[in-house]
């Protein structure tokens, strides 16, 4: 008898192994990711006109913030399922390196830096979108998880295969995803059920 991916207990969410200080642990770094991301995203639907350069400083920013609180729930808590380890574990790594490589270059060809934060902000938006439909087996908020697994991936998609047609509809897309994700991460966060 196989048991499908989504049921899989290296991806099962077990609350009744979780302890609070993990569980709260895990509804803080929702709350804190979804304020960061919506504030970030309203930053870049009022700033749209400005330099390339404020781009990529505040997408960098968000990279080595989600992170470090991807990192920081790895070993924080307990009861955390092994491919979430891994699969988060992989998140932070490809953001940490999107945001070395975006304050390296800051000063680089414009184009060159939008290209590859495109493609990074596509790759961290589709597994972003891996980790909530996985979250969704958990059994918890499925709905929301099922929600913002599937806008996470489409966004990160689109991302990765129009990077180019337009600087502003990619800011602009940027900042509406990152609040939409936000305000979703937000709602996840606050509606994590307690543990007992």
């Amino acid at each position: 008898m196989s048991t499908s991916f989504m049921q899989d207990p290296f991806f099962h969410w077990d609350l009744s192994e979780i302890t609070r200080k993990g569980a709260k642990a895990l509804k803080t770094a929702q709350i804190v990711g979804g304020i960061v991301a919506t504030l970030l995203g309203l930053c870049l639907l009022f700033w749209p006109g400005k330099s390339l350069l404020v781009l990529t400083i505040i997408l960098g920013i968000y990279f080595i913030i989600d992170a470090v609180v991807r990192i920081v729930s790895i070993f924080a808590i307990s009861g955390m399922p092994g491919g979430w380890r891994v699969l988060n574990a992989l998140t932070a790594v490809v953001m940490i390196i999107a945001a070395a490589i975006i304050f390296k270059n800051t000063g680089g060809s414009a184009s060159f830096i939008l290209l590859f934060t495109a493609i990074m902000i596509g790759v961290s938006w589709i597994f972003e979108g891996i980790l909530s439909l996985t979250e969704a087996a958990g059994a918890f908020h499925s709905g929301w998880s099922i929600f913002s697994g599937i806008i996470s991936i489409l966004a990160g998609v689109v991302v990765i295969f129009s990077p180019i047609t337009s600087t502003l509809m990619l800011i602009t897309l940027a900042a509406v995803a990152m609040v939409i994700l936000g305000i979703i991460t937000l709602v996840r966060g606050i509606t994590f059920p307690k543990v007992r």
